[in-house]
């Protein structure tokens, strides 16, 4: 029997008056009580209870010992119970440790309605890429794209990752050529005309001297 359960029996013994009547709340006849009191009293070196055959008192040990064991008990009870409560309503502080890029997709577009949802609970989110020391951190939780890098941890797959490969377009070497020159278009010939570049010919000026070949 460890410690607590001893402290336990020993202090429900004191408060029902009887080794029977504390048996009949945990489920033990009276010698099979007896017995584990005395084994505690052993473990102290001390006697707790002076017994007789209708009565049980409690020494002056066992006096300081049931006060002292039952604000041990009490606050072992009570920290069970906050416990419990965290187990159905999360509350106090979380730190959560991320990756850089999964944190700010999947992390920070969704904390304002977790935090709305779990109204008692305040996170504390590291954003890294960098492989930390959580226990070192003072970190609860970490997400870790690839396999654990402690056994120590406890780990549970979230989603499977398929990886791909991405590449920026192909780079031209040097500058762009400049578009290509287009002549504007030509002016369309008379009707009846050829479409060859029309000749027009000047008339000869009147009298010598003139535009022309002299004649000799």
């Amino acid at each position: 029997m460890d410690t607590l359960s001893g402290m336990r029996l020993f202090a429900r013994v004191v408060e029902t008056g009887g080794f029977s009547a504390a048996g009949r709340q945990v489920g033990l006849n009276a010698s099979s009580v007896s017995r584990q009191v005395g084994r505690l009293e052993d473990a102290l070196g001390t006697r707790l209870l002076n017994r007789s055959t209708r009565h049980i008192g409690l020494t002056e040990a066992g006096r300081i010992y049931y006060e002292r064991a039952s604000r041990i008990i009490a606050d072992v009870d009570e920290a069970n119970a906050a416990v419990s409560e965290l187990s159905q309503a999360p509350r106090g502080t979380l730190r959560l440790n991320v990756p850089v890029v999964f944190g700010r997709r999947y992390i920070t577009p969704y904390m304002r309605e977790f935090l709305e949802t779990y109204r008692d609970l305040r996170v504390e989110l590291t954003v890294t890429d960098h492989y930390v020391d959580l226990i070192e951190e003072g970190a609860d939780l970490a997400i870790r794209i690839g396999g654990p890098s402690q056994s120590s941890y406890i780990v549970r797959k979230l989603a499977t990752l398929h990886p791909g490969g991405c590449a920026p377009p192909p780079r031209r070497r040097g500058p762009r050529p400049p578009p290509e020159f287009s002549p504007p278009p030509r002016p369309a010939a008379p009707p009846g005309r050829s479409r060859r570049a029309q000749l027009h010919r000047l008339p000869r000026p009147a009298g010598r001297g003139g535009l022309g070949a002299d004649r000799r």
